[in-house]
C-alpha cells in the first residue's frame, strides 16, 4: 500500500471505478483499511449515475473544475483525494 493510500482521506473517482468499488469494498470492512475506504468521503464524477448508494459517497456533476476546487478548499492542505485509473466519463 502506498503512502497516498494511507494517508488519503477522500476519494476522487469517476463511475466504472465507484461501481466497482461500491460493490466490493462494503464486505471488506474487516480491518482498519476496509474501515476507512467505506467510511471516507466518496466523490464520483458522472453524467449517468443518478445515485451513489455506497456510504459517504457524493456525485459530482456540472463544473467539475469549480466542483473540485470547492472539495480542495474545504480539505485546506490535507489534499490526499486518489482517483481511478481511467478517464472520470459516464
Amino acid at each position: 500500500m502506498t503512502r497516498t493510500n494511507r494517508e488519503a482521506d477522500a476519494q476522487l473517482l469517476g463511475r466504472v471505478t465507484y461501481e466497482g468499488f461500491a460493490k466490493a469494498w462494503p464486505s471488506m470492512a474487516n480491518d482498519w483499511f476496509g474501515e476507512k475506504m467505506n467510511d471516507m468521503p466518496k466523490y464520483v464524477v458522472s453524467s449517468t449515475l443518478e445515485q451513489a448508494e455506497w456510504n459517504n459517497s457524493t456525485v459530482l456533476r456540472g463544473d467539475l473544475v469549480e466542483e473540485i476546487t470547492k472539495l480542495e478548499a474545504e480539505a485546506g492542505s490535507r489534499g490526499g483525494a486518489r482517483s481511478g485509473a481511467g478517464p472520470a466519463m459516464g
